[in-house]
């Protein structure tokens, strides 16, 4: 059964608007389904969650208006599958600080993975201003070793760093 995970607020200048979140496990056609229905019932912008760029692709043409796409990672060929269809169907992608490697340990390799992100984005035309940086910060009870800090950390000194829209 699909679910709706959870609500994402983003501050607009002068109003508010609402980006819920779909996840589905497995089949895609559960997504689908949300897509589908879930307009009916509210008048928000969707943020797709899915890790399989296929089942986005074939569900971004029932959008009713442009979105978010969850999500899109530094991992090999993630980027080149997921930005493409964002820029196709207008809609902005929540980013990953991860690369084949995993979650880096340390902010400033979160830094750098996110600076990837943005410069690949910008080849298909997604401003920065439509990509979501998302940090990963770990929780203290999985990782003891300090890693869970090391994304509040880098997305602490981000506006520094130039990275002035793209963290919400």
């Amino acid at each position: 059964m699909p679910c709706l995970v959870s609500v994402w607020e983003e501050l607009n200048e002068n109003h508010r608007k609402f980006c819920l979140i779909l996840s589905t496990g497995e089949p895609p056609e559960d997504l689908k389904w949300l897509v589908e229905v879930v307009p009916d019932a509210v008048d928000t912008p969707l943020c797709l969650d899915s890790p399989r760029p296929d089942a986005l692709a074939k569900v971004l043409p029932l959008l009713r208006r442009p979105g978010l796409l969850s999500s899109v990672t530094a991992e090999p060929g993630k980027p080149e599958k997921v930005f493409p269809l964002a820029a196709a169907y207008k809609s902005g992608a929540v980013a990953l600080t991860l690369d084949e490697k995993g979650i880096p340990k340390d902010a400033q390799a979160r830094v750098e993975i996110a600076s990837r992100l943005i410069e690949q984005g910008a080849k298909y035309e997604i401003r920065e201003a439509g990509i979501y940086v998302d940090p990963l910060a770990v929780t203290l009870a999985t990782d003891i070793t300090g890693g869970g800090s090391q994304g509040l950390l880098a997305s602490r000194d981000w506006p520094s760093r130039g990275f002035s829209g793209c963290f919400r």
